[in-house]
């Protein structure tokens, strides 16, 4: 499913200065209707790992959507709990959440929900846990520009889910930064970044947000506290 670009965009002339938003804690949007995508974003499970020197996507790589559909899971995740629309949403962030995730999901009050939605909760935070746990570099390298490219798009738009998402995108991938195989993607992305068509925010924009965070984590990848702002 396809998302336009919130009003926002057009304010960014301040877009390297961060938006006036609200935070996730405080979105309460209506609930759009999140149809789970039957697709994954292929170019993430193959052709980046193939452009990934001596890399192939690990076993507990999870299914990718476009940055608009992931941030709009989300907000659907954290609004209206136990309707349709969020039960959809929940189930599909068993293939596509990440653990940024979980801290979203952990964050709604299990109390008010009926004991099939609590189950739907619980199952899809403990197999995103799973996966996280699984997670090798080969992985990580793959996910690489989706990870990047989820916060900018979140940045780029003053959505919600900005406030957190860079932060932890950000120490995420920061952590495995000086890992070889982590430092050469980066280091190829710095060099000759394209935005994956689905990105759904203007190419010069996002570029320039990516760039922006990959300079970050090659110049602190020892210091993961100094690339979040």
């Amino acid at each position: 499913m396809r998302f336009a670009l919130p009003a926002c965009l057009a304010l960014l002339g301040v877009v390297f200065n961060g938006c006036s938003r609200p935070t996730i804690e405080e979105a309460r949007p209506a609930a759009a209707s999140v149809v789970p995508s039957q697709t994954t974003d292929e170019r993430a499970t193959t052709d980046r790992a193939d452009e990934s020197p001596g890399e192939s996507p690990g076993q507990g790589q999870a299914e990718t959507v476009a940055p608009a559909e992931w941030v709009a899971l989300h907000l659907a995740a954290v609004s209206a709990p136990g309707s349709r629309n969020w039960q959809e949403a929940v189930l599909k962030l068993q293939q596509v959440g990440d653990g940024i995730s979980v801290e979203y999901l952990r964050r709604i009050k299990v109390s008010q929900l009926k004991e099939d939605d609590q189950r739907i909760l619980q199952e899809t935070i403990a197999a995103i846990e799973r996966r996280l746990k699984d997670e090798d570099d080969a992985t990580a390298v793959a996910l690489l520009q989706t990870r990047l490219e989820r916060a900018a798009y979140a940045d780029l738009t003053c959505n919600p889910l900005e406030g957190t998402l860079v932060p932890w995108t950000l120490k995420y991938v920061g952590a495995r930064a000086n890992h070889p195989p982590v430092r050469a993607r980066l280091e190829q992305l710095r060099a000759n970044y394209d935005p994956d068509e689905t990105a759904e925010t203007e190419s010069s924009w996002m570029t320039a947000r990516v760039q922006v965070y990959i300079t970050r984590l090659l110049n602190n990848s020892n210091d993961t506290s100094a690339i979040i702002r």
